[in-house]
C-alpha cells in the first residue's frame, strides 16, 4: 500500500503522541514537574515585588504571573529537543536508514517532534486553563481574543525556529565527534534571552535593542507580549515581520547545512 508524503508526516505525528502516553508513569511526572516549576518563579516574582513595592518596566504582579502562566503553555509547543535526536542520529550512523526513506529527513524530524508537543499544548491549556480559573483574582486575564487566535499560527513559525536553531547545533554531529554539550550550552543561554525566566522587558533598553535583532526572543517572549497587547503597536508588526524572517531563513540555512553535512558523512556497515 502507498502512503503519500504527507501520510508518513502525519503517521510519525501520531507515534510520537502513542509513545509520550506509553510510559504513564514518566508522562505524570513531567506534568508534575511542569507544574511545580511555575509555582516556584510564581513564588519567586511575588517575593521580588513585594519587595519592590511597585511595578516593574510597567509590569504588575498579576501582569508577571500571567505572563509566566502563558509561557507554560506557549514553550510546550515552540521547544524543541531534535537536537539530541539529530546528533545521536548522525554519531551512531542511523541516519543512513533515514535517508533511504521516501520522504525529506528534515520534514520527518519536524513531524515527530511537532507532533509530541502538539500533544502537550492541548494538555497544557487545559492544565493551566484550570490553573487560571482558580487564581484568576491574581492574574490578568482580560486579552484582546483577536491577538490570541494569531499568536497560533505565530507559535508554529516561532516552533520552525526553535527546532532550526538546535537541528544546526545537533548537525555540527557531521564535523564535531558530539554536539551535545553545544546543545546544553545553547539551551543555557537561550533560557536566559528568550525571556522564559525574566521577561525581556525588565532587561535594560540597550540589551533589548540588541535582542529584538536575535531570534531568542521570539520563541517566547513575542508571543507572550503579543498575547497580553491589548492593541496593535509598531513593536508587535516589528516581531512578527521577524517572526517570519528567522522562520523561513533559518529553515533554508538547515536545508543547506544538512547536504553539506551529507558530503562529510559516513556510516561503515549501516
Amino acid at each position: 500500500m502507498k502512503f503519500s508524503r504527507s501520510a508518513i508526516y502525519l503517521k510519525q505525528m501520531q507515534m510520537m503522541i502513542q509513545d509520550t502516553l506509553v510510559y504513564r508513569a514518566n508522562f505524570i511526572f513531567r506534568y508534575v514537574n511542569w507544574i511545580i516549576r511555575f509555582f516556584v518563579l510564581a513564588y519567586l516574582w511575588t517575593s521580588i515585588f513585594a519587595a519592590k513595592e511597585g511595578d516593574i518596566a510597567g509590569f504588575s504582579l498579576s501582569d508577571t504571573l500571567t505572563y509566566f502562566l502563558i509561557l507554560q503553555v506557549i514553550t510546550s509547543l515552540t521547544f524543541s529537543r531534535a537536537g539530541f535526536m539529530i546528533s545521536n542520529q548522525i554519531q551512531s550512523g542511523e541516519l543512513s536508514s533515514k535517508l533511504i526513506l521516501p520522504v525529506n529527513y528534515i520534514y520527518l524530524q519536524i513531524a515527530r517532534d511537532f507532533g509530541q508537543n502538539f500533544f502537550f499544548f492541548i494538555s497544557h491549556i487545559v492544565i493551566y486553563g484550570g490553573i487560571a480559573l482558580i487564581f484568576k483574582d491574581s492574574l490578568t486575564l482580560d486579552f484582546n481574543w483577536l491577538f490570541v487566535l494569531l499568536s497560533l499560527p505565530v507559535m508554529f513559525f516561532s516552533y520552525l525556529i526553535a527546532f532550526s536553531m538546535i537541528a544546526l547545533i545537533g548537525m555540527l554531529a557531521f564535523w564535531l565527534s558530539t554536539a551535545k554539550r553545544l546543545i546544553f550550552v545553547y539551551f543555557a543561554i537561550h533560557t536566559l534571552l528568550s525571556g522564559f525566566l525574566i521577561p525581556i522587558a525588565f532587561f535594560p533598553q540597550g540589551l533589548q535593542n540588541i535582542l529584538k535583532w536575535t531570534p531568542f526572543p521570539y520563541n517566547y517572549s513575542y508571543i507572550a507580549e503579543l498575547i497580553q497587547s491589548k492593541t496593535w503597536t509598531e513593536s508587535l508588526s516589528f516581531g512578527l515581520t521577524m517572526t517570519f524572517v528567522y522562520s523561513i531563513g533559518l529553515m533554508i540555512l538547515l536545508h543547506f547545512v544538512f547536504y553539506l553535512g551529507l558530503r562529510k558523512y559516513e556510516a561503515v556497515g549501516q
